[in-house]
């Protein structure tokens, strides 16, 4: 395991390099560089906007809702798993 984690470092330096060497003629490489670097200021405006509207509604959710419901409603979100529906007794 070992190694293939240092081939993939090396892998990873080595694109690191060329991107680096791109950068001053080659556009997309500094672009690119540039929305790695501050994603915020160059990075693309649709992951952004979507993070700024999660964050108000989850925002409205906290408002609007008591503690335990909030907390449920988040835990729902982050699951992997399938929403199975409530037993009545857990109401």
């Amino acid at each position: 395991m070992e190694a293939v984690e240092k081939a993939q470092g090396e892998a990873e330096a080595r694109d690191v390099a060329l991107i680096a060497k791109q950068a001053p003629t080659d556009w997309r490489a500094a672009a690119w560089r540039l929305e790695r670097r501050a994603p915020r200021r160059y990075g693309q405006r649709v992951q952004i906007s979507i993070e700024q509207e999660l964050e108000a509604a989850l925002d409205r959710l906290k408002a609007g809702l008591d503690p335990e419901t909030y907390d449920r409603v988040l835990q729902l979100l982050s699951s992997d798993d399938p929403i199975a529906p409530r037993d009545a007794t857990a109401a």
